[in-house]
């Protein structure tokens, strides 16, 4: 479920016209390999887990806005 939403959000910041995306894109990816390294241990830590979780909650919520700022500029 989680890899889904990577793949998601990498692609919702593409599309986005902000001169910002590729840092929001570089975080994601950054967020993604921190993930998997940590997941695919023998012995994870849930709170690193909870940590990148709520970063990738954050990143969403400032996809979310940019899409909407995208979105009434272009009304």
């Amino acid at each position: 479920m989680i890899s889904t939403l990577f793949r998601v959000l990498d692609s919702g910041f593409s599309l986005l016209s902000s001169l910002e995306k590729r840092k929001y894109r570089d975080k994601l990816l950054k967020l993604e390999k921190e993930f998997y390294i940590e997941d695919n241990k023998e012995i994870s830590d849930d709170s690193i887990l909870d940590n990148i979780r709520m970063e990738l909650l954050l990143l969403s919520n400032i996809f979310n806005t940019e899409a909407q700022q995208q979105d009434f500029k272009d009304q």
